[in-house]
């Protein structure tokens, strides 16, 4: 009976060991996943913030290249017409320039033809006087080579 008894308390004692033993695994566990509990919210929350703050950041990005595009769309609109009104003004003076000296190479070949006529006949200019009078000069080629 001494031994039973002693199987029973040897075993009861090994059965209380493996208990504790278990309790403490137990508490340990509990520690450790309340632990990764505080550390996945904590994380949680950090990734919230980034990610809000992230999305600030993008909003404010696409508001200033939304400002930026329509600053340089009213910038190239405001070239573009500034350029056309220098054009016009330029085709104006090149008008204006090409009349002028057409008016003065009119005047020029009326002097040249009077100067030619006064020593001969009234009203008759030979073919030769003519051809010189009527070809292009060097500045009317010049100016119709650069326009």
């Amino acid at each position: 009976m001494r031994s039973y008894h002693e199987m029973v308390v040897k075993e009861v004692t090994e059965k209380n060991q493996q208990l504790n033993y278990y309790m403490n695994k137990a508490e340990k566990e509990k520690r450790h996943s309340k632990s990764l509990a505080e550390s996945f919210n904590i994380v949680s929350a950090k990734l919230r913030k980034t990610m809000e703050e992230s999305r600030i950041v993008r909003q404010r990005t696409q508001m200033q290249h939304e400002e930026h595009k329509e600053e340089m769309d009213y910038q190239e609109q405001f070239f573009k017409e500034k350029i056309k009104i220098i054009h016009d003004e330029m085709d104006k003076k090149e008008e204006n320039l090409e009349k002028h000296q057409h008016q003065q190479e009119k005047r020029e070949m009326v002097g040249q033809m009077n100067a030619y006529t006064s020593n001969a006949v009234r009203g008759t200019i030979n073919e030769k006087h003519l051809a010189y009078f009527s070809r292009p000069t060097l500045w009317s080629c010049l100016i119709h080579w650069f326009t």
